[in-house]
């Protein structure tokens, strides 16, 4: 998790396909950021993360030609505007 956070950007200007990005890259990001934010709140694990991986998604979806709202407020709402 560690890598995608340091390594993974989105500054590049190419073509794509806005119904796989917004499945596969923008739902990876969001289960990933689920799946920190719900170990972390265990205590045990990932006491480090700071969701980061959220403001991944969001930059992402800054990126993309439509605009997708990512909303954490207990649950993950999408919205396609």
């Amino acid at each position: 998790m560690r890598l995608v956070i340091q390594d993974v950007t989105f500054d590049t200007d190419v073509v794509v396909s806005v119904f796989e990005t917004n499945i596969r890259i923008m739902g990876g990001l969001v289960g990933g950021y689920v799946a920190a934010t719900h170990f972390k709140q265990g205590g045990i694990y990932l006491q480090w993360y700071q969701g980061e991986l959220l403001g991944k998604a969001r930059g992402l979806g800054n990126q993309v030609d439509t605009k997708v709202m990512c909303l954490y407020n207990g649950d993950i709402y999408f919205t396609l505007i």
